[in-house]
């Protein structure tokens, strides 16, 4: 064979070989960019996430329950991967004269996101005539095991498309809370809350309707020492409402029978006593309002605490019907996703499981 010939086949051996050790090379790169935007993911920490579909159906026991692991009037136990509830009702189907009445919180498929599963229902029941009266209180809490500096409350709401508000004044009714729990110590209470309490600093979220000014929310900061600065300063600068961008009504909004994702954030300020902690809320993707000048930490607290707890539920001020009615409404809430980032409205909004083989989804 003459020499030219065998350098050219030389030559294409060579680049064969070059090109398939560059192939391997792109799919080595390739695979490791692919485990990069994995891990890149998994940096983007769900601290918790709970769609109820695993839960077995779940409800207080009685009409008075308070589980708190200290001090309990707790017949039953807490669902699965939850760690404290607390139930104050006055119709609860476990007496006959009420067998026909919803407890104040379940888990049930009653309502669901996708074409199937479970979620957290809250009932509540007009037992009360005085709208300065909170009343009918369930609420479900999570300890998130750890410390975290900024945390992100993504969930999924849907509201009775027959609720009613009261037909005069204003009311309301405490949706989400995140907060710092002194415990669990086996002597912190988690419903322990004011001056004297086993928690702070504390957000708390509520949806109110006032037939004056309208639909809107309502936001209240609670900074640490409790005992010296649980309203964060006389005036309580960091305690109001606020209408929701474009000032629909409740019927336009949360009222239209449909599910809405709702999300807090809450971020502790740099140093004790520094005006620069943060809350904010944002209804389906859409910014409703923010703070960055929230002083959660004062002189006397610690700067290692951090936020711990969160809680769905709570009390009510909405005694929309007369008790002789002994009327219930609910709205349920599914899947909740505790994490470090803020998580994309697009990402619960089509019905179904979601995915596990898209990067942008956690599994």
């Amino acid at each position: 064979m003459p020499s030219t010939q065998v350098k050219s086949n030389m030559l294409m051996e060579n680049e064969i070989s070059m090109s398939q050790k560059y192939a391997k090379t792109l799919v080595v790169i390739f695979f490791c960019m692919l485990v990069t935007v994995w891990a890149g993911h998994a940096s983007a920490e769900i601290i918790f996430e709970e769609n109820f579909d695993g839960q077995a159906d779940w409800m207080p026991v009685d009409n008075n329950e308070s589980c708190n692991n200290v001090s309990t009037t707790c017949d039953g136990s807490p669902p699965a991967n939850w760690d404290y509830f607390r139930s104050t009702e006055d119709w609860h189907p476990g007496e006959a004269a009420y067998a026909s009445k919803q407890p104040a919180q379940q888990i049930s498929n009653r309502q669901f996101m996708g074409a199937s599963g479970k979620s957290w229902v809250r009932y509540h029941e007009s037992s009360e005539t005085n709208q300065s009266t909170f009343g009918d209180d369930a609420l479900l809490l999570k300890h998130l095991g750890a410390e975290y500096d900024d945390v992100y409350v993504s969930f999924w709401i849907k509201m009775d498309p027959n609720w009613q508000w009261v037909s005069a004044g204003s009311a309301k009714f405490k949706l989400v809370r995140v907060f710092h729990f002194d415990g669990p110590d086996g002597a912190a209470n988690p419903w322990d809350y004011f001056s004297d309490g086993d928690s702070g600093p504390i957000f708390i979220m509520d949806l109110k309707l006032s037939n004056k000014w309208g639909f809107r929310s309502t936001y209240s900061a609670r900074c640490d020492p409790q005992l010296s600065d649980y309203y964060c300063n006389p005036s309580r600068d960091w305690e109001g409402d606020s209408l929701w961008v474009d000032s629909p009504t409740f019927n336009e909004s949360l009222g239209d029978g449909g599910w809405h994702q709702l999300q807090v954030r809450v971020k502790m300020n740099s140093s004790l006593g520094a005006k620069d902690g943060i809350f904010s809320v944002w209804l389906d993707g859409v910014l409703q309002y923010s703070f960055d000048n929230v002083p959660w930490r004062e002189a006397g607290s610690s700067e290692s605490i951090g936020w711990n707890m969160i809680g769905i539920g709570g009390n009510t001020t909405n005694w929309f019907s007369d008790p002789s009615n002994q009327a219930e409404q609910w709205y349920a809430i599914d899947n909740v996703i505790v994490s470090t980032k803020k998580q994309p409205y697009e990402q619960l909004a089509a019905p179904g499981p979601m995915p596990c083989f898209e990067l942008d989804t956690p599994c």
